[in-house]
């Protein structure tokens, strides 16, 4: 087996053996006691962003320890040791109430229980599969909300393809062009109504197919598609050989990847990637025997890569968080200059991640840099676009007397997030300056009407405020 060969290179397979129940113990406690001190780790972190991803991962070790349960490798102490930490991270995924995850993974326990290298009765295979399948589909009933928003999401995306279903929109291009899709639809439609109640900014597809078809066009699709049938294939054809635990892995990133968007993560893309060329090379090995010892080599030396190239990345997502924590915290005490600073150093790729372009732009306005901000906004627009970029450009343009502009990304910033109460009241101000009462009552009277998604303090001043312009006009 390829995974024994490579850690033969580094220490005998015996000791990582007997170790590995002690190291899967020590993550297990780290994982407990940052719960303890850090309970929103789950939720945000580095390495994962949210919740159901958090989940996710979670999965794929429940099922690595569950085939290393199975297959008997341990017994006594450590058998028990693993199946406590395995049932920790189940109780953990059910928690986190993530449906992706738990289909996912009881597709890989189902996996695990069928393949033929098991001495256990598939009998018992109902005893864990079921109560995830019946925990799923209790979840469906109890988040009717996130169904309905994803429904929502697939509308537009098939509005997307029905306009760039050929070619698509381009690499990381998703965002702006969903997003501009959305504000379209809800400019022709209420803006009060409960799918806008939950409509927000739209970063992904929710199902990777689909995002690559919408990016990349037709070709890309096919060649997706293309790719996971194969992968699918080899899994089937390599049941009983000794590829079960890239075999597995595959198995619940595929059936997470039609749920929701773990390829878009680079530790999901990399454990893809390095499971993909384990499996490939499982195969390969098998129709030509004769090749074996190169092969391993060579896998071994793929594998390696994937492994350092997300070790950089990994490194890099890091920092760039940590730079753009730093600048929040300076401009929200009102050190705008030197938080400017530290953007500076912050390359034009790696600006355009999810929330850098805002920070980015929110820093130019506050410094007064507005020329600089409408030169670079338009093209950092092309790869980033959220309500707070077009309510920036909007304030931006409203100050440098393009009225025009800023009533379309007022509209724009609206329509992407219809249930904020901010976007109404920068539309009521805007009005009022503008001289154009009638409008301005209209977005005041609609602040006053509408109820909070989520009742907070600036949304109660906001209406209070409303209220007060109401009897001055």
């Amino acid at each position: 087996m390829a995974t024994s060969f490579y850690i033969n290179l580094l220490v005998p397979f015996y000791k990582v053996k007997a170790l590995l129940p002690i190291a899967i113990m020590l993550l297990t406690a780290t994982i407990i006691l940052l719960l303890l001190y850090q309970p929103l780790i789950l939720h945000n972190n580095p390495i994962t962003n949210n919740s159901g991803l958090t989940a996710l991962l979670l999965a794929v070790i429940v099922v690595i320890l569950h085939r290393l349960i199975a297959q008997q490798y341990y017994t006594g102490m450590q058998k028990w040791l693993l199946l406590l930490a395995l049932l920790f991270y189940t109780v953990v995924i059910i928690y986190l109430q993530s449906r992706m995850a738990l289909i996912a993974l009881a597709a890989g326990t189902a996996y695990n229980y069928y393949n033929s290298g098991f001495g256990i009765k598939k009998g018992l295979l109902w005893f864990l599969v079921l109560p995830l399948v019946i925990i799923t589909t209790l979840l469906f009933w109890l988040k009717p909300a996130s169904t309905t928003g994803r429904w929502f999401i697939f509308k537009n995306c098939v509005q997307l393809l029905q306009q760039h279903g050929l070619h698509g929109v381009g690499q990381h291009r998703f965002n702006p062009a969903y997003n501009h899709q959305q504000a379209a639809y809800f400019s022709q439609h209420s803006l009060t109504n409960k799918t806008a109640l939950l409509a927000d900014n739209g970063y992904y597809a929710f199902n990777e197919w689909l995002q690559l078809w919408i990016e990349h066009g037709l070709a890309a699709f096919a060649t997706g598609c293309a790719v996971t049938i194969l992968l699918v294939y080899i899994i089937i054809q390599l049941r009983d050989k000794k590829a079960g635990y890239y075999s597995v892995v595959l198995i619940v990133l595929i059936i997470a990847s039609a749920f929701s968007y773990p390829l878009q993560l680079p530790i999901f893309r990399y454990l893809g990637l390095f499971c993909g060329i384990g499996l490939i090379f499982s195969y390969v090995r098998v129709k030509k025997p004769t090749y074996t010892h190169n092969l391993m080599l060579l896998q071994c030396l793929l594998q390696t890569c994937c492994i350092i190239l997300f070790t950089i990345r990994l490194v890099a997502d890091v920092k760039y968080r940590a730079t753009i924590n730093r600048v929040t915290e300076l401009t929200a005490i009102g050190y705008n200059n030197e938080a400017y600073g530290l953007l500076q150093g912050i390359d034009k790729p790696t600006l355009v991640k999810k929330y850098g372009t805002a920070v980015y732009l929110e820093n130019l306005y506050k410094t007064g840099r507005l020329k600089q901000l409408i030169n670079q906004g338009g093209s950092l627009h092309k790869h980033n676009c959220s309500h707070k970029i077009h309510t920036i450009m909007a304030k931006t343009y409203d100050e440098t007397g393009n009225y025009t502009k800023a009533e379309e990304n007022y509209l724009t910033a609206l329509h992407i997030k219809p249930h904020l109460l901010e976007s109404r009241y920068n539309l009521a101000l805007f009005y009022l300056k503008q001289k154009h009462t009638t409008k301005a009552r209209y977005w005041l009277q609609q602040i006053i009407v509408i109820p909070m998604k989520i009742t907070t303090v600036e949304g109660t001043y906001i209406k209070q405020q409303a209220r007060l312009l109401l009897n001055k006009i």
